[in-house]
């Protein structure tokens, strides 16, 4: 399952970690195609490192994988 970045509560782990170790991905507000941070230097960066000029313009999801949970604490 995939999960926006932005929906986490701050302190929610998967924003405090380098997010090419979570599968994440970005895509530029109002497109379709999402992008995996894998290659890019900002895959090292934890969500909540980024500035404004990357928050504002793109949109970030990552992998949330946790055995029977349908959706991520953490959220709201």
């Amino acid at each position: 399952m995939m999960v926006d970045l932005s929906q986490l509560r701050w302190e929610h782990s998967m924003r405090n970690v380098p997010m090419n170790t979570i599968g994440a991905e970005m895509r530029l507000k109002g497109t379709d195609s999402w992008v995996s941070l894998i290659p890019f230097s900002i895959g090292g960066s934890s969500y909540n490192e980024l500035s404004p000029c990357w928050t504002d313009m793109h949109d970030f999801q990552a992998v949330f994988k946790e055995k029977g949970v349908d959706r991520p604490s953490g959220l709201g």
